[in-house]
């Protein structure tokens, strides 16, 4: 069985997929689980995590930003990235 709160650690970083995880699982132990039972073990599991995250703060006193991906490019003047 694999680690699945590692798995999910794993899942953080930027350009990791259960794809990639389940092929360096593959590569470790290679009678191990097919792609599909493999996802599904990570989705039960996921399924017990508690989707959200308290925090106290006074209103106006914080700005949150929310994105996903790779930044965007910053253009200045003369259309240079910053």
């Amino acid at each position: 069985m694999p680690d699945l709160a590692y798995l999910h650690r794993e899942l953080k970083r930027p350009h990791m997929t259960l794809m990639l995880l389940w092929v360096e699982c593959r590569e470790a132990h290679p009678d191990g689980y097919g792609y599909t039972q493999f996802c599904e073990y990570y989705r039960r599991f996921a399924r017990t995590l508690s989707p959200t995250m308290r925090q106290r703060h006074v209103a106006g006193a914080k700005t949150f930003v929310d994105f996903a991906g790779d930044g965007l490019p910053i253009y200045g003047p003369g259309n240079k990235v910053r």
